[in-house]
């Protein structure tokens, strides 16, 4: 039995999707890289399914938080885990995405992609 998972992460700095994809692959599991979320909504839109999506809150084309709002609007994808993060001081942003049934993580702390991802992850 196939255990892999799909994981899809965006962030609009490259050097970041680089560590990611490396670390996804140390687990055992197919990392997806976008550098922007409308790229990663379009994904979705052509049938991507991914097990777990990781999302930087500020990009240029489209927020994050605009992007998870699509993701939990979309039946499809309104229940796949998500977690943003950013960089950011927006005190009230963790409560914003609280409720929208996700995930909040400042940026230092996603530094440490093995274990972050082991978190957000569906149990195998």
């Amino acid at each position: 039995m196939d255990n892999r998972k799909r994981i899809l992460y965006c962030d609009d700095y490259a050097r970041f999707g680089t560590y990611f994809c490396r670390a996804v692959e140390r687990l055992g599991h197919e990392p997806v890289f976008v550098d922007d979320a409308a790229k990663a909504w379009k994904l979705i839109q052509a049938g991507g399914k991914f097990d777990l999506i990781i999302s930087d809150n500020d990009m240029p084309e489209m927020m994050g938080l605009e992007f998870l709002k699509l993701v939990r609007s979309n039946p499809a994808t309104q229940d796949t885990p998500f977690v943003l993060y950013t960089a950011s001081d927006d005190a009230d942003l963790p409560n914003v995405v609280s409720a929208l049934r996700a995930s909040f993580e400042s940026k230092v702390a996603m530094m440490s992609w093995t274990d972050r991802i082991l978190k957000y992850l569906p149990a195998l």
